[in-house]
């Protein structure tokens, strides 16, 4: 389970508390269409949940769609990219 997920920084983008191994940006990187899809059922009623679930998924969904933030993720896994590989390069191993 990722640790860097849309649930644990807020719509500004606080990356901190997020270290540079953490997955969670793949989701909004590959436009996960899995997790859309269950966002989408608990926003609709077809997945069942608690009104703080349904809440919580609208606002990851907002968060996946917005055309403003989105943009600024993959720079942050851009960024992540280039100082792992550096990391990487610095032990000899061939990128």
């Amino acid at each position: 389970m990722q640790s860097c997920c849309i649930n644990n920084f807020d719509r500004d983008l606080n990356f901190g508390g997020c270290g540079d191994a953490d997955e969670g940006f793949l989701y909004i990187l590959a436009d996960d269409e899995e997790l859309k899809g269950r966002l989408e059922g608990k926003i609709n009623g077809t997945i069942s949940c608690t009104e703080e679930e349904h809440q919580k998924a609208v606002e990851n969904y907002e968060f996946f769609n917005d055309p403003v933030i989105h943009p600024k993720v993959l720079l942050e896994i851009e960024r992540r990219k280039a100082q792992n590989t550096e990391i990487l390069k610095s032990y000899d191993l061939s990128i």
